[in-house]
């Protein structure tokens, strides 16, 4: 029985090594079967070509013995895993060979009625790729990292060249547009803080972005917490950079105009921030308890709403309704998929 095996699996070697390298470039280098007592029923002669073992000395022989090895290494430590508990494993392991090269090899070890069968492929080039195309995404990483920097600071350059200006001018009404602007630089310039120190520069935590956006609202337009409070009810979603990007804008603007127009004098009130996905979309709703607006209120149609129009139609492809009972409220629901066309049109429901 064990002898016709192992002419079946010359043969199989032999093509093995055919396939094998027209498909990977990788050689089947060895390959062994050993008994329960731990002898050597056939060994590959190809092993011999770097180690200088043949098949004629190692028949018959205890590997422990024969194999020059720490008997708690990997290898042996593999072999009698699959001995004991019968289920195939494998590594992937470099090793020095005693003419001085260094070959990754991968050794695949399998349960035989015998006791288990031993291949050892040289996959050198293909470990070689892969650690040139490892090395090739971690430059890339630093060079997106560095470019996520370098925006960063531009735009608070930006941002403070702004708020230099509108502190110099006169005009109220120039003042106000001139820091609605630095608001809107601020909020794409924190994406690129955020990235900073993020593990993933492809996708963002957005419940944090938006409550860092909050924060800076906060700062800006708030003196007194107790008249406005401003309420968060946010589940973590991570979405990628330009989902982001169109959510904090968008919230920028719902915020800055609630803050704005819908507290005037020294009326009290909340705005409520809510982000949660119940389902394959993500829910994104703002709101009020202000004064609201009419429909004919060109409050309805300042650049913010505008804005937010924009964004959630063509950015987002969100569904959109947008209350003006007992306050302002606007909910979005859309998909972290920029190129997903819109399931439905935009609506707008006006109660």
């Amino acid at each position: 029985m064990v002898l016709y095996q192992i002419f079946e699996i010359q043969t199989l070697i032999r093509e093995a090594n055919m396939n094998e390298q027209m498909v990977t470039g990788n050689f089947i280098e060895g390959l062994a079967i050993i008994n329960f007592e731990w002898k050597f029923l056939y060994f590959y002669e190809s092993i011999g070509e770097h180690s200088r073992i043949f098949p004629e000395d190692m028949v018959g022989k205890i590997i422990f013995n024969e194999i020059r090895s720490n008997k708690s290494g990997v290898f042996f430590k593999l072999c009698q895993t699959v001995m004991s508990d019968r289920i195939p494993l494998q590594v992937e392991k470099l090793y020095k060979l005693t003419d001085g090269s260094e070959h990754w090899f991968r050794v695949e070890v399998s349960p035989v009625s015998e006791g288990i069968i031993v291949q050892c492929l040289d996959v050198s080039e293909k470990k070689q790729a892969e650690l040139l195309i490892e090395s090739s995404l971690k430059k890339k990483d630093l060079l997106l990292r560095e470019l996520n920097h370098r925006t960063k600071n531009n735009m608070h350059v930006i941002s403070s060249l702004l708020s230099i200006k509108a502190s110099s001018l006169k005009d109220k009404e120039t003042t106000i547009i001139l820091n609605d602007m630095t608001n809107r630089i601020n909020t794409i310039a924190k994406i690129h803080d955020m990235l900073r120190e993020s593990t993933d520069i492809t996708r963002i935590d957005l419940s944090k972005y938006i409550l860092n956006i909050i924060n800076l609202l906060a700062t800006s337009f708030l003196d007194n917490t107790e008249r406005i409070s401003i309420k968060k009810e946010l589940e973590e979603i991570t979405v990628n950079i330009d989902t982001a990007i169109s959510c904090g804008l968008i919230i920028n603007e719902l915020i800055t105009n609630s803050l704005k127009y819908a507290f005037p004098g020294d009326r009290k009130g909340q705005i409520l921030i809510k982000l949660a996905k119940p389902d394959d979309k993500i829910e994104l709703c703002v709101s009020d308890n202000g004064v609201g607006f009419g429909k004919k209120d060109p409050q309805g149609d300042t650049l913010g709403l505008q804005i937010l129009h924009l964004i959630a139609d063509n950015q987002l492809k969100a569904e959109t309704k947008l209350q003006i009972d007992n306050g302002v409220t606007v909910n979005l629901r859309f998909n972290d998929n920029k190129n997903e066309q819109r399931i439905s049109n935009q609506e707008y429901s006006y109660n």
